[in-house]
């Protein structure tokens, strides 16, 4: 009789099977490593630019006494006008592998996001800079970039009737 799914006559599923299919602590090490040296594969440059400036701002005023205030500095960010910051948060505009956004919208609320959009395949959320990494590891995230700010006073007015 031939067992159907596993390795061997035992009905052993081997390593995945045993787990759930979950990773090792070695494999999620590794991704952890290799997600906080690259953001700007899924991020791109502004967003991994400016959650690496407000990593560095977390870490000088880690001992401060009293109100810190971050303020990006366009220098240290390329595109650092099309960032919609307010606070810490910045606006992004994410869009999903699958079909709908709905996965994705679940992923982004869990690493800390707050839904602000979403239509089809894009979810467009506030999202603290800190937590930029947990959305860069969200599954089923193709790639976001910085939510463009939306046209105002964009002509002229012919008529208001």
């Amino acid at each position: 009789m031939v067992s159907v799914g596993t390795n061997n006559e035992s009905g052993d599923r081997g390593a995945a099977g045993r787990h759930g299919g979950a990773p090792s602590w070695a494999e999620a090490l590794e991704r952890r490593v290799l997600l906080a040296a690259d953001l700007s594969a899924k991020l791109g440059p502004t967003l991994a630019a400016a959650h690496a400036s407000y990593v560095e701002f977390a870490a000088a005023t880690a001992g401060s006494v009293g109100p810190r205030v971050f303020k990006l500095s366009p220098a240290a960010v390329p595109n650092a006008g099309t960032l919609r910051i307010d606070g810490t948060s910045v606006e992004v505009r994410a869009v999903a592998k699958g079909a709908t956004a709905t996965l994705l919208g679940r992923q982004l609320t869990a690493a800390g996001a707050t839904l602000t959009g979403q239509y089809g395949r894009v979810v467009t959320a506030r999202v603290p800079l800190g937590a930029l990494p947990g959305v860069a590891a969200a599954a089923d995230l193709n790639f976001a970039r910085p939510a463009p700010a939306p046209f105002t006073r964009a002509g002229l007015v012919d008529d208001q009737a």
